[in-house]
């Protein structure tokens, strides 16, 4: 890379870092009118597509900028400019980038300013240097930091996102991830009767109602196992019920983050979880309960031998001299949904550390090798 790409790269990432895209609120415009300002004068079509938050009562802002050559596959590149809260402990004011020893810190430098910076580099540089066939697709999207509803989900779902292959720049390590567990949020409300907390008697507790629900569901297990992800894994992560502490407690609720793997659906889940719950009611017929799966994000997995994983991987051999990883993760990203709508999708991502903590930083230097990576992806997939 020459000194004055480097120069570019480098004041791209500065300046996506200042902007203050926390979410919540989603303040999501500012970021999103600078990239379609840096890209303004290549020949992609551009779109800014807006998307109600029914959770921030706002609206968050996406681009969609394009670039085809003609017939042939269709290459997405997708990344979220929205970040967490910045919390305290910073050593720096987490939106004034500052580079030290290589890494450039601020808030949302790993998660994930560093991997659009690169993207958004790439995608420009091949619509001026158009040495592919088919179709480049740049998405970079808001609200992954929440349930991305208003941002890659939205696009899919309204059929704006469409392709063949897409990466996601999530911070990597420059490894590839071919596999990630699933999200299943699950709430669980029992309905009791309220009575008078000196006559308990008269009334039925659900908040007892719901702890031989934990109690059961504490002891669940799951047959089904992942070579390299385990088996699925289940937090009771909220509970709240009663109005007051002399009152029976008429209703409780319980909160449940579900992670699933590859090969499990979704339906069998929820059913599995019932199923216990019924249990219980044979010998208690007091137990009254609602189920409901408050959200989904699918589990995912490509397989390792799929050409878009065999072209990664040769590339980020060659240009950074070292094989990468294949990995699986526990946690989601934005890859789940566009695979879910058959589109072949990894991770792909430059070096960071400290995501959604005080000091997080993303390593420069990555940051340019994936921006070589990207560009080389393209070419070879789209050939």
């Amino acid at each position: 890379m020459s000194e004055t790409t480097i120069h570019e790269l480098k004041s791209l990432l500065f300046s996506l870092i200042r902007c203050n895209t926390v979410n919540p609120p989603g303040n999501s415009r500012e970021a999103i009118d600078l990239i379609a300002e840096y890209l303004k004068n290549t020949p992609a079509d551009i779109k800014i597509i807006e998307a109600w938050d029914d959770k921030n009562k706002t609206y968050m802002y996406n681009l969609i900028a394009e670039y085809s050559t003609g017939s042939g596959k269709t290459l997405i590149f997708n990344g979220h400019h929205d970040v967490v809260p910045p919390g305290a402990n910073w050593s720096y004011d987490p939106f004034k980038p500052v580079e030290e020893n290589g890494w450039i810190i601020g808030r949302g430098a790993s998660d994930m300013k560093g991997g659009i910076a690169a993207m958004v580099y790439a995608f420009k540089h091949l619509c001026e240097n158009p040495d592919f066939k088919g179709k480049l697709v740049l998405s970079i999207v808001a609200d992954e930091e929440i349930d991305s509803s208003a941002g890659t989900r939205y696009l899919l779902e309204k059929g704006l996102l469409k392709g063949d292959y897409a990466i996601v720049g999530e911070s990597t390590g420059l490894n590839i991830v071919t596999a990630r567990k699933g999200v299943i949020w699950v709430k669980i409300k029992t309905l009791g009767v309220a009575a008078h907390g000196s006559k308990p008697h008269l009334g039925v507790n659900a908040i007892e109602k719901m702890a031989k629900i934990i109690e059961r569901l504490s002891k669940l297990r799951w047959s089904i196992r992942h070579p390299r992800l385990g088996k699925p894994t289940m937090n009771f992560g909220i509970i709240r019920g009663g109005t007051s502490i002399n009152t029976v407690a008429d209703e409780c609720e319980l909160l449940i983050d579900m992670r699933a793997i590859p090969g499990q659906k979704i339906e069998d889940i929820k059913k599995r979880i019932c199923g216990e719950i019924e249990k219980i009611r044979l010998k208690d017929k007091d137990l009254k309960y609602e189920i409901e799966l408050i959200d989904v994000f699918p589990p995912y997995e490509i397989d390792r031998k799929h050409k878009l994983v065999k072209i990664a991987r040769k590339t980020v051999k060659e240009i950074t001299g070292k094989t990468p990883k294949l990995l699986a993760k526990p946690g989601s990203s934005d890859v789940v949904f566009l695979a879910e709508k058959g589109i072949a999708s990894i991770d792909l991502g430059p070096t960071g550390r400290n995501a959604h903590g005080a000091n997080e930083a993303v390593n420069f230097e990555s940051v340019a090798k994936l921006s070589e990576i990207y560009i080389k992806v393209a070419k070879r997939i789209l050939k």
